[in-house]
């Protein structure tokens, strides 16, 4: 590892034409997690690269879950077979631009990347049982109508507020766009009240489309099966607390909830799933 590529990299992967699937760890309804998690484990996907944490991640306060530390990292995965690396990180608290161009510089020269995508989850304020639809912004015209072929909502051109840092995403693309790399920012709706909670149905939906795209041919069995689960515990909480079914009711019903109901929504959802975990 040099100053000048902050990534330790185990093995140079044998990729040609590669697409690069970006997640960040800290993200609603863990999507980014189970998203990598998942094309991971079911390609059979092999870490091949990995972050130096030192100067992007603060490691004072390090987490701790279940008497482990939990430190910042930043991995790369690779599946040759189907042309794909993985990339899934902890958003870094500085050096943006280092870190990003790091990045890219070891998806351009070594994975020889010619697409990028981010996956993220954004808030809904619809029942999670209503369909929806992936939203999805791209650098390049031709990967906009690539993407609308596919179904998703391309009508987006986000711009990052005046006076607002842009989204690690949103830097991503650009950085990758001055490179003539085309990239594209992808997000998946999830309900509010399953934020705190890993959402399965975001997790298929994204996976499902990235199968379709990249020729991926990845199982989503157990995902259904976890979505099953999900709902059989959701139907006994609405069951025993009528107040729960009833603003789940107004949501797929298309009514809005007032402050007070989705703040309780919210608790006692985050609260009781966790529990039947």
């Amino acid at each position: 590892m040099n100053k000048e590529q902050p990534f330790k990299i185990y093995k140079k992967p044998s990729i040609q034409n590669g697409s690069l699937i970006v997640a960040w760890s800290e993200d609603a309804g863990a999507l980014g997690i189970s998203v990598i998690d998942h094309l991971i484990h079911k390609l059979g996907a092999e870490e091949f690269a990995e972050l130096d944490p030192s100067g992007f991640f603060s490691l004072h306060g390090v987490s701790v879950v279940n008497d482990v530390a939990r430190f910042p990292q930043c991995k790369l995965y690779c599946c040759e077979q189907k042309n794909l690396v993985l990339l899934l990180s902890n958003p870094p608290q500085s050096n943006w631009y280092k870190f990003l161009n790091a990045i890219l510089t070891i998806a351009e020269n070594d994975c020889q990347v010619r697409t990028i995508y981010t996956i993220g989850g954004m808030i809904s304020l619809a029942a999670h049982t209503q369909s929806s639809k992936l939203l999805a912004t791209a650098n390049s015209a031709e990967l906009k109508n690539t993407l609308q072929q596919y179904g998703l909502t391309r009508t987006m051109d986000y711009e990052t507020p005046q006076g607002q840092r842009p989204t690690l995403s949103s830097y991503l693309m650009w950085l990758a766009q001055r490179r003539g790399i085309a990239a594209a920012t992808l997000w998946v709706p999830i309900s509010f009240y399953l934020v705190n909670i890993e959402d399965p149905r975001a997790c298929r939906k994204a996976i499902e489309f990235f199968d379709r795209i990249l020729g991926l041919a990845v199982n989503t069995t157990d995902i259904t099966n976890k979505i099953a689960v999900q709902d059989q515990k959701i139907a006994e909480i609405k069951q025993q607390l009528p107040e729960i079914a009833e603003s789940i009711q107004k949501l797929e019903d298309n009514m809005g909830l007032d402050e007070e109901e989705s703040e309780h929504l919210i608790k006692r959802m985050s609260e009781l799933l966790r529990k039947t975990t």
